[in-house]
């Protein structure tokens, strides 16, 4: 066979110069063709036929390997899935980071992981990140999540988990953006109402919730229990909202009661929220009644919790109907702490009664002893009876029943920050101790305002003032309770003072004074509504987070 030679022309002049070759296509695949020609010239055959073979199977395992990863996309991707969501479930953090870490390697660009691997971080309270890792996901270019991941943000600024500077602003942001994409989002337009909600705008929260109300029971329940506190507001109360309520909460306890008797559901979440539509229309017994009947099917612990919580406001309306019948509210405070030893609603009413100088007082702190002996929540009535101690100025009582308390059930944070204020207020008091439980309170529960508020205030008595001051301004914004704002306000203005700021001294000063009057002038209705009863429970709605809303204000 005769080759041809590349390096001339067919005339058998010489090729011109590189420089011309590279202007040239045609002389640069001849220069191309010759080199190929060239190496197989030199080669020598036989030896090439001979390595065929092995050639071949080259060729093969490369293409076994590129269908064992096509695999590992596939299968090794949903089991390693499987088995972090299954870790999660289970709070084996360590085990569900290892499987997002291979998951990384698998499969970098997978949405599913990136959402998956922010829920775990959200379930370890590393908010930060987990928000981290969403926002990467809003700006790819797979939009399918976008509503649901901007839900999910928005959720957790409202609930305070967001360091950041305007949590409310972004939450609203986040919100606007649901509603740009689905104008008819339920829960978008929920988390806007209660936005709203908490701070007081009942017109806008319930203007969110009116157009999508039918769209699940819980959240006519809600736009029910909105018109009820509204109907009791001076200021802000609309004619006929009353009845508005009523017939809101008629229309969801007759959708739950067909889905309870007539589908026969095994859903907590429905007979739950039947009940609080019945505590809406104060039909308190047939509301003890239904869950009565779910615990003995269910036997589930939140159910009996608002059990409990119905037992309470009973107690509130036999009060209000009958101020002289004692014995029959605290009959009904006991079946509330035997339903629910927990309960805070529940104790925090005996504590008051136990507190004042009135009938029934020593009948409380009877009830509580009596609960002691039965067994019910030794942790939480030693805790108790500290706290009343504590309020009658007897130290030494308060201080053995909260170490007790705190014996039972160690590292409780509300028994530790109670401790410390024992140990705060005693006639010789332990400053450093109360200094250190406080602490250890704040490491359990970090953004607690009411935790806040008492290490703040036992730096004041300590002469820390800068320090008190940033716990203490820092806890204001957070703290709902008329006395406790007011106190902060005192304790800010005796800081300022001592730094050497007497103006905004005098402003702390005033406002603790306005909020005086205030308190003495308020005619606080809050508590007859059922209204933070039942929060939307968003768990298995598709592109809703659960949520129960939280404080905040809305610009």
């Amino acid at each position: 066979m005769v080759w041809l030679n590349p390096y001339r022309l067919p005339t058998g002049e010489p090729v011109p110069s590189s420089a011309y070759v590279a202007r040239s296509p045609a002389y640069l695949l001849w220069t191309l063709w010759g080199f190929g020609v060239s190496w197989v010239e030199t080669r020598r055959m036989r030896r090439l036929l001979l390595g065929i073979p092995a050639i071949a199977l080259a060729g093969m395992l490369i293409m076994l390997m590129l269908s064992a990863g096509r695999e590992a996309s596939s299968g090794t991707i949903s089991a390693y899935l499987t088995e972090a969501q299954q870790a999660m479930r289970s709070e084996e953090f360590d085990r569900a980071e290892f499987c997002f870490r291979k998951l990384e390697q698998l499969a970098p660009r997978d949405t599913r992981v990136k959402y998956e691997h922010a829920q775990l971080y959200a379930q370890q309270n590393d908010y930060a990140m987990a928000a981290t890792l969403l926002q990467t996901l809003i700006r790819d270019d797979d939009k399918t999540n976008d509503v649901k991941i901007h839900l999910e943000l928005a959720r957790w600024a409202i609930e305070g988990k967001l360091d950041i500077e305007d949590p409310i602003g972004f939450a609203k942001a986040n919100l606007n953006r649901v509603l740009e994409e689905d104008p008819k989002n339920a829960y978008g337009h929920y988390f806007f109402s209660q936005l709203f909600a908490r701070v007081g705008d009942l017109d806008n929260a319930i203007q969110h919730l009116e157009p999508v109300a039918s769209f699940d029971s819980e959240l006519g329940l809600k736009l029910a229990a909105y018109y009820d506190i509204r109907s009791h507001i001076a200021n802000q109360a609309r004619p006929g909202d009353a009845e508005k309520a009523r017939t809101q909460a008629k229309i969801v306890i007759r959708d739950l009661q067909r889905k309870v008797h007539e589908e026969q559901t095994n859903d907590i979440n429905i007979w739950t929220q039947l009940a609080g539509a019945h505590l809406l229309m104060k039909d308190y017994e047939q509301a003890a009644r239904i869950l009565q009947e779910a615990n003995t099917r269910f036997d589930n612990p939140e159910s009996r919790k608002f059990l409990g919580r119905i037992y309470v406001r009973w107690s509130d309306q036999v009060i209000r109907d009958n101020p002289d019948d004692m014995s029959r509210r605290m009959a009904l405070l006991q079946k509330a702490i035997e339903t629910a030893p927990d309960e805070p609603e529940a104790l925090q009413r005996i504590v008051h009664i136990a507190n004042s100088e009135g009938e029934g007082a020593a009948e409380a702190e009877e009830a509580l002893k009596k609960s002691l002996v039965d067994g019910h929540g030794a942790a939480v009535i030693h805790f108790l009876l500290g706290t009343i101690a504590a309020g009658k100025g007897d130290m030494e009582a308060a201080l053995r029943h909260l170490d007790q308390s705190n014996e039972l059930n160690p590292r409780t944070a509300v028994t530790l920050n109670n401790m410390a204020f024992v140990l705060a207020h005693t006639e010789s008091p332990d400053l450093p101790k109360a200094l250190e439980m406080s602490n250890q309170a704040i490491r359990i529960a970090p953004d607690n305002a009411s935790f806040l508020e008492t290490r703040g205030q036992i730096y004041t008595r300590m002469g820390e003032f800068s320090k008190a001051i940033v716990d203490l301004e820092k806890a204001l914004n957070r703290i709902t309770t008329l006395s406790t704002r007011i106190n902060v306000h005192e304790s800010l203005a005796t800081s300022y003072e001592k730094l050497g700021d007497p103006d905004i001294a005098r402003l702390h000063r005033e406002k603790a004074e306005t909020l005086r009057a205030q308190a003495a002038l308020e005619n606080d209705t809050s508590n007859d509504s059922p209204g933070d009863i039942i929060p939307p429970n968003l768990e298995n709605q598709e592109g809703a987070p659960d949520t129960d809303g939280a404080d905040g204000n809305v610009e």
